[in-house]
């Protein structure tokens, strides 16, 4: 029987996330190398330096292996193997980004931008400096917080991740992770927070991003918890009841929660397109409203609903 290969993790790896990882004894790869499709629009090139990845063109629905420096197309998706040690050069801006995660997706243009980023003072982030999706309003007490990587610039070694505004100032060191639970003392209601994220790069060098964090207020709180009660005593199906939920924290202005209820589904590599669809309207929104890098993401989530629909 054909191996079936649904490709719903593309935007997870674009954002880095640990928890998702993929079997490669489920890819079925032909001796036939990959080759470019006519159209190419060229987005990255790999350069391998050890180990093999293999790459699903996007006029292709096969994956096929390549062990050397490869082009990678708009589009293109391609899968680490073990013992993988690569460099991804992004064709924008010549940026190098490490790839040392075997047996993971990626998209062709993870971390890479586009189209050569702006000097506008509406794009601060996400070109050298980590991009963060946490900032706002804020709903959890103990929320997750949630970056992405610089598209520019050295690779990242570490990030140095600082929220700052309690009675204890609270900071964690975390290494390539673009996410992280906040352990520390509970977020008080009704108080803004400063989250600061630095990228430490080889060299030593550092780009710092900073936003704020509002905690909603003691009665929002108890609005929105009797109607998340309600919805949970619905008792709806997984992927339906983080939809339900999501719906519920965009209504109150609270993007983050959203995000994160929803990517908890990204993360058990749900199939359903409604949830990818659901986080490119909210970032298209994001785009929109603080920073066009998000619409990039956008498109992404968007294209992996319309292959998991394709597939079904």
């Amino acid at each position: 029987m054909k191996t079936k290969i649904i490709n719903v993790l593309l935007l997870t790896t674009i954002i880095n996330y640990p928890s998702v990882v993929i079997n490669s004894s489920l890819i079925t790869a032909t001796k036939v190398l990959a080759q470019p499709s006519p159209n190419c629009q060229v987005i990255s090139v790999i350069e391998i330096i050890r180990g093999g990845v293999s790459i699903k063109r996007n006029n292709n629905s096969q994956y096929q292996p390549t062990t050397s420096t490869t082009e990678l197309c708009l589009g293109d998706i391609f899968i680490t193997h073990q013992d993988i040690e690569a460099i991804l050069r992004c064709q924008v801006n010549n940026s190098a980004i490490r790839i040392n995660e075997a047996e993971r997706r990626f998209g062709a243009n993870y971390s890479c931008p586009l189209e050569p980023s702006s000097n506008s003072r509406n794009m601060p982030r996400g070109d050298d400096k980590p991009l963060i999706i946490s900032y706002g309003n804020l709903f959890s007490q103990q929320p997750t917080l949630r970056w992405f990587p610089p598209t520019q610039g050295q690779a990242v070694e570490y990030y140095k991740v600082e929220l700052i505004g309690g009675e204890e100032p609270w900071e964690k060191n975390l290494i390539q992770d673009t996410k992280v639970i906040y352990d520390g003392q509970i977020l008080e209601l009704g108080r803004d927070y400063v989250l600061k994220i630095t990228a430490v790069k080889e060299g030593g060098s550092e780009s710092l991003s900073r936003t704020e964090l509002n905690l909603v207020s003691e009665a929002e709180l108890a609005q929105i918890k009797v109607a998340l009660t309600q919805i949970l005593e619905i008792d709806l199906e997984s992927d339906k009841e983080a939809l339900a939920i999501a719906d519920l924290y965009l209504s109150n202005e609270l993007n983050a929660d959203a995000i994160d209820i929803l990517m908890s589904s990204v993360e058990k590599n749900t199939q359903n397109p409604d949830i990818y669809r659901k986080l490119g309207d909210i970032y298209q929104q994001m785009s929109l409203k603080t920073n066009r890098n998000f619409q990039r993401l956008a498109n992404n989530f968007y294209l992996t609903a319309e292959e998991i629909e394709t597939q079904q």
